[in-house]
């Protein structure tokens, strides 16, 4: 059985250092997720980063641009058992 709650930690916590490496902003990452026509604010980063929201497909994809991340890099779950 998957964990959600490790899938949600693991992809917060690749999405936080990806913005770390980026050296970018949560209102620097919202502005660029609007270009790409997401309805992101700093607050969405914040939740995101958190693991208070999840992310959609498309998200992860504009969200891998604006990071200059592979998007592979960004839902890499570290695999147990």
């Amino acid at each position: 059985m998957i964990d959600t709650n490790a899938v949600r930690d693991a992809v917060a916590s690749n999405i936080r250092a990806a913005r770390a490496r980026a050296q970018l902003s949560q209102t620097q990452v919202a502005e660029g997720m609007r270009e790409h026509g997401c309805k992101w604010h700093f607050q969405t980063v914040g939740a995101v980063e958190r693991s208070k929201r999840p992310v959609a497909a498309e998200e992860l994809i504009a969200l891998a641009e604006v990071l200059g991340a592979a998007p592979d890099a960004l839902w890499r779950v570290p695999l147990t058992g």
